[in-house]
């Protein structure tokens, strides 16, 4: 269904160090040249902040783009994330599109995003601060129950 392109992998875990988690997030493009750069701009502090926990891998797909938008994401992206791009051959929606982001993501946890920055995304923070203070509350209500 589509050519997956890996661009480039910045991703460093030294030998003596345990894998650390990765969160990838998935985004369809449809010509959206002109929303690369804002997106990347909008995406470079929250990329700052959680790189100090986790590792990035960012999966666009390009669903039949006929505009230059595979060639802006390769210029703009930033350093120190895995970046890989999922060309489809024609334009198959939203949808297909998301389906093959999310077929191709490696992370241990995937947060889908638009590239016009409908979710804006300061969300991710929130989303994993959220998903942190859940796993405690479950680990506590376990250990609670265990003793």
């Amino acid at each position: 269904m589509g050519i997956v392109q890996t661009v480039r992998d910045d991703r460093i875990t030294p030998l003596d160090l345990p894998a650390r988690p990765v969160l990838s997030l998935v985004v369809p493009v449809y010509n959206e040249a002109a929303a690369i750069q804002p997106f990347f701009d909008d995406l470079a502090p929250i990329v700052s902040e959680v790189l100090v926990e986790i590792d990035l891998e960012i999966v666009f797909v390009d669903d039949g783009s006929s505009d230059d938008t595979t060639a802006r994401i390769v210029s703009a992206a930033p350093q120190g994330v895995a970046l890989s791009i999922v060309t489809l051959s024609r334009n198959f929606g939203k949808e297909a599109a998301l389906f093959a982001g999310l077929s191709h993501a490696t992370g241990d946890a995937v947060v889908p995003l638009d590239v016009d920055l409908q979710d804006p995304p300061a969300v991710i923070l929130e989303m994993m601060v959220l998903s942190q203070t859940m796993q405690r509350c479950s680990i506590s209500s376990h250990d609670m129950s265990m003793g």
